[in-house]
């Protein structure tokens, strides 16, 4: 089974270093990464006009065309239900706002990308069959 990750951040690196991480823990997963909120709609809706729903959405508080509150709410719309933000940005002001558009937690990249890639792996693992994760 393959496990999706949808990941919207404005920098590109992000998503090369979370991948990087979750290689060590995962064997089959891909990350579909997205620079702002509009093409991380637009890639939700490619992935569920295919069957194939994310199992972890990740969105960046701040970023250009559409930020990440705006995503968020447009996301849970669609019916994507595991979202989670995923920023460097401690607003509590925003966080609220995420958390008021439906996202279900707050992760900080403060915590450093190994530590939430692990952190990722026990989302994961609690919802889908323990084959797919490495131990």
């Amino acid at each position: 089974m393959v496990v999706r990750i949808l990941l919207a951040d404005d920098e590109p690196a992000v998503s090369q270093i979370l991948t990087t991480f979750l290689q060590r823990s995962i064997d089959d997963f891909e990350v579909i990464s997205a620079l702002n909120g509009k093409e991380a709609i637009a890639k939700a809706q490619d992935l569920l006009n295919q069957g194939n729903r994310p199992d972890i959405t990740l969105i960046d508080l701040l970023m250009p065309v559409m930020d990440g509150i705006e995503c968020t709410s447009q996301l849970i719309e669609l019916g994507i239900d595991e979202v989670y933000v995923l920023t460097a940005h401690v607003d509590p002001d925003l966080i609220a706002k995420a958390e008021a558009a439906g996202a279900k937690g707050i992760i900080k990249k403060s915590e450093g990308y190994e530590a939430i890639a692990k952190r990722l792996v026990g989302m994961i693992r609690s919802r889908l069959p323990t084959s797919d994760i490495m131990d």
